[in-house]
């Protein structure tokens, strides 16, 4: 069975991401993200259930003994780093949260239109070839999001960033009512948060042991 400092750890960063989404979710304007960022924040929300479970169980002993409590730092080190390849090498993607795919595609003609850019749709793919673009749009209804995903090996970097520059220029002209899947979120991470407190403080004897063990003290 887990102890309460292995608990915290694992769901810590997992409590603050829902949170974040919950607040997402909650905000009347549609709010973009890059794909690599998406990305990287589940990689910090999963972040604990890599240092309780891989990172611990298969730490090389030889090397615990030798760098003592700074194991920890190298080895965290190594998982962003890690993390970090994982989304340089991804391919192009923008995460649009809180907006329907039909308000996304109306919003996305109106940016087209607006700067004459040659398009074709077809179905939940569009081509902007001006801008050395071809994407996918890719919904998940019940988080009421869209992912905007490359297609194809040639993708201009430089268009996916004025895509973006373009998009966010029109959500502020767009209003959207709230998703109440982050009322949800927030009270899941509320719980979380509360059930790891309450357990860190009824047990410190037992947490101050289990970080000694795992800090190789």
């Amino acid at each position: 069975m887990l102890g309460p400092l292995h608990v915290a750890l694992a769901i810590g960063p997992l409590a603050i991401y829902l949170m974040v989404l919950g607040l997402l979710n909650l905000t009347r304007r549609p709010v973009l993200t890059t794909g690599g960022r998406d990305l990287f924040a589940l990689g910090i929300a999963l972040s604990g259930f890599f240092i309780i479970g891989p990172l611990d169980l298969f730490m090389p002993l030889a090397a615990a003994m030798h760098f003592g409590v700074w194991i920890w730092p190298l080895l965290l080190g190594l998982y962003l780093l890690i993390l970090l390849l994982i989304v340089l090498i991804s391919r192009p993607r923008l995460v649009v949260y809180n907006a329907l795919p039909g308000e996304l595609r109306v919003i996305l003609q109106r940016m087209i239109d607006r700067l004459g850019l040659e398009h074709t749709w077809a179905g939940n793919s569009l081509s902007l070839p001006n801008w050395g673009i071809e994407l996918h749009m890719t919904t998940f209804l019940l988080m009421r999001n869209v992912s905007l995903s490359a297609t194809g090996t040639r993708q201009s970097y430089q268009g996916w960033r004025w895509l973006r520059r373009e998009l966010e220029m029109e959500f502020t002209q767009v209003e959207v009512p709230p998703n109440s899947i982050g009322v949800t979120f927030l009270t899941f991470s509320a719980l979380m948060l509360g059930g790891m407190l309450l357990r860190l403080m009824q047990n410190p004897s037992e947490v101050a042991r289990s970080l000694k063990e795992l800090l190789r003290w």
